[in-house]
């Protein structure tokens, strides 16, 4: 199994790996009918920026974490889901995640329509893809109705809405909840 961190969901320095990683394990780890147990499961850490590389080592069987995307919409993928796209198949998600948008408590920018969000700045990291903000045909990002700023990571978009660059930063409510709690933001976030 190829691992990618994700902030509680899979990374090599939590218990059994993070909860995606434990639950699979789990479920390879039941006993067949036949009275049969799989083996141990092999998880290899890497990064986005690799995973093109591994895909092609045969003992690669499955990929994990990934958000779901629409493959169907080349233009919103980030370079990692391109490369999934073309050389693996996505399975039905084991786990749905909610995708949320951070503002400062403070901010005059409140979403609670999608007209609210017109010509607002939102920071995605560079390994997030588009198809959160184009997805259920929204089309923020590709009919330009939002201004895309691109960080290399979530902190680095957490310190743009700080520093009023963004307006709000997109990510999973997981992640975007456990890195402000790590950084003591939580209060300052919205």
């Amino acid at each position: 199994m190829l691992a990618i961190a994700r902030t509680l969901l899979a990374d090599e320095r939590l218990p059994e790996g993070g909860l995606i990683v434990a639950l699979v394990s789990a479920s390879l780890g039941q006993t067949g009918s036949d009275g049969s147990t799989r083996p141990d499961i092999d998880v290899r850490w890497t990064t986005p920026a690799l995973v093109r590389t591994l895909l092609s080592d045969p003992s690669i069987d499955m990929t994990l974490p990934l958000n779901g995307v629409d493959c169907e919409r080349p233009n919103d993928l980030s370079h990692t889901s391109a490369v999934l796209c073309d050389q693996a198949t996505y399975s039905d998600p084991i786990l749905r995640v909610v995708m949320a948008l951070f503002t400062l408590s403070g901010s005059a920018f409140k979403f609670d329509t999608d007209e609210s969000i017109l010509g607002k700045r939102i920071c995605l990291a560079q390994d997030y893809d588009l198809s959160s903000l184009n997805g259920q045909g929204r089309n923020w990002a590709s009919e330009q109705r939002v201004v895309v700023l691109r960080q290399p990571t979530l902190l680095e978009c957490i310190a743009a809405v700080q520093g009023r660059k963004a307006d709000a930063f997109a990510a999973t409510d997981l992640e975007g909840r456990y890195l402000l709690g790590r950084l003591g933001l939580l209060e300052l976030f919205a």
